[in-house]
């Protein structure tokens, strides 16, 4: 039989392992869940219309013609989202330009 004094010694360190191990594990997994994200994944409808329109874009994002595949089509994915669920004030035309 284990007394209570050798009980709560065993357990008494525990939470100061236990909880930074948990907060480093959660820093981590938002930190890896941020990196995968695309740098457009959290702009408005408007702002997604305005870049696909070539409207206002910044500098340091590449042109709407200049993005890969995946982008591309993740682009036009939430694009069409908005469109579905019609949070845009005008219809959006998309003209694609040819070289």
């Amino acid at each position: 039989m284990v007394s209570p004094i050798t009980r709560w010694y065993k357990w008494r360190y525990s939470g100061i392992i236990t909880v930074p191990t948990l907060v480093i594990l959660i820093f981590a997994a938002v930190y890896y869940q941020q990196s995968q994200l695309e740098y457009f994944d959290n702009w408005s409808c408007e702002t997604l219309t305005d870049y696909a329109l070539g409207d206002d874009v910044p500098d340091r994002y590449p042109k709407h013609n200049e993005m890969t595949d995946n982008q591309h089509n993740k682009l036009h994915g939430y694009l069409q989202e908005c469109q579905d669920n019609n949070r845009f004030s005008t219809p959006l035309n998309h003209l694609i330009e040819t070289p």
